[in-house]
């Protein structure tokens, strides 16, 4: 209710009456999160774990702490102390998370990053390895029991796979490439070989393994299946010419690949086309002009709700950009990316910074009071819908799976079918 003075004064109250209560213990919590100094944060969980330490529930709490904790000494390379507080942690699951984000860090975060520290990053890796799999035989012991047996093995495996893509970096940056590509394998198969940038790094220890020959016929095989990025069909490319050394014959090629997988696709997204009414509403764009939904009629509209602290909508930005290239002539086409659920200050500027610092030609709207979020339904971004010229919601497009050539096909193919549906309605 925003009545911050009532508020403060019945939590004196609380902590006069409660002086052990969840308020006390709340802020000697926010007091350690927002604590800078690290040897104030030891000092803050100590005073917790003298107060609170024989409480049947405080194996939590330590949990909590001892990740912060370990977390902050690895971030100074003091591994005795990451060490200590990594030994209070009972869970397999957090210990897991918290090895594999470091052993991802140290080795570059993906192949363009900059590794550091492989021996131990390598360690990290297979430990968090071994634990999975230590859940993974005993898959009762660490179970939420709101979850199923059955969504708990998912999680397992899925843990397994984006961990095993972290070792096989490690592996490949090692001259480790059998192990590299085993480890990327496993990986890519839990995602069912969807991910575009798990997909890429297969494709690069596959032809660091296999070969260039055997390396071109894969990467042939992701294009016919409409799974390759556009790195990966520079790689085909390239092995390609080097193998055959003929341009032209490339062009006809990969045309040929991307046909079959164009014209599936293009039968997939017709099987998910929706007819809803698209809410009518008004929004200022970054120059302080009014735009409205209705006064659009007549063209097909893309709305993409986004925010610049979503690093699915960042990364979905570059294809997006392709896409709003590709309709740059067509001026039936209007592509309006809607930022959303923004926790700054001056939203605008701080939206107006972030498109400029990457260049991109986007026609942005604010949605400040969130209302516009709320009336499409929202409920993770980015979001994407595609509207008609009739008014109406032909596609709804949630997430981003990290590749931009599907996410370019996509958007073209819903644009074009959105077009084509809402032109039959329109008298």
């Amino acid at each position: 209710m925003k009545e911050e003075a009532l508020a403060n004064e019945l939590a004196e109250k609380i902590k006069k009456k409660y002086p052990d209560g969840l308020v006390i213990r709340d802020e000697l919590f926010t007091q350690f999160y927002e604590e800078k100094d690290l040897a104030q944060k030891e000092a803050i969980y100590q005073a917790y774990q003298e107060k609170y330490g024989k409480e049947a529930n405080f194996q939590q709490s330590q949990t909590n702490f001892a990740r912060v904790l370990a977390n902050s000494f690895a971030s100074k390379e003091n591994w005795d102390k990451f060490n200590h507080y990594m030994s209070l942690i009972d869970d397999r699951q957090t210990k897991a998370s918290i090895l594999n984000n470091l052993a991802w860090s140290m080795a570059g975060e993906g192949l363009e990053g900059k590794a550091s520290g492989l021996e131990r990053a390598g360690q990290f890796s297979k430990q968090s390895l071994d634990l999975i799999e230590e859940s993974m035989k005993k898959p009762e012991e660490g179970k939420a029991s709101f979850y199923s047996p059955r969504y708990w093995k998912r999680i397992l495996e899925g843990n397994y796979g984006m961990y095993s893509d972290t070792y096989a970096l490690i592996r490949y940056r090692q001259g480790a490439y059998e192990d590299a590509l085993k480890y990327q394998t496993i990986a890519c198969e839990n995602r069912n070989f969807s991910d575009g940038e798990l997909n890429e790094r297969y494709a690069i220890y596959y032809e660091q393994l296999k070969g260039g020959k055997a390396a071109e016929k894969k990467l042939a095989r992701f294009i016919q299946e409409g799974q390759a990025t556009s790195k990966m069909k520079e790689q085909h490319k390239r092995l390609f010419l080097a193998n055959n050394s003929l341009e032209d014959a490339y062009s006809l090629y990969v045309a040929e690949l991307e046909k079959a997988a164009q014209e599936q696709f293009r039968e997939e997204t017709r099987k998910k086309m929706i007819n809803q009414e698209a809410p009518d509403f008004a929004l200022l764009n970054l120059d302080g002009e009014t735009v409205k939904l209705s006064e659009l009629k007549g063209k097909t509209v893309v709305l993409d709700f986004w925010a610049t602290w979503c690093g699915p909508c960042k990364a979905s930005f570059p294809g997006m950009q392709r896409a709003v290239n590709h309709f740059g002539d067509d001026e039936s086409v209007v592509f309006l990316f809607i930022d959303t659920w923004e926790n700054e200050a001056d939203k605008e500027k701080n939206a107006a910074d972030f498109i400029a610092s990457k260049a991109y030609a986007f026609e942005v709207l604010m949605d400040n009071d969130n209302k516009v979020v709320a009336q499409y339904g929202v409920q993770g971004i980015p979001t994407k819908f595609v509207i008609g010229p009739d008014g109406r919601i032909r596609f709804k497009s949630v997430g981003f799976g990290g590749n931009d050539e599907e996410l370019l096909t996509e958007m073209k193919t819903m644009i074009e079918m959105a077009a084509a549906e809402g032109r039959k309605a329109v008298p």
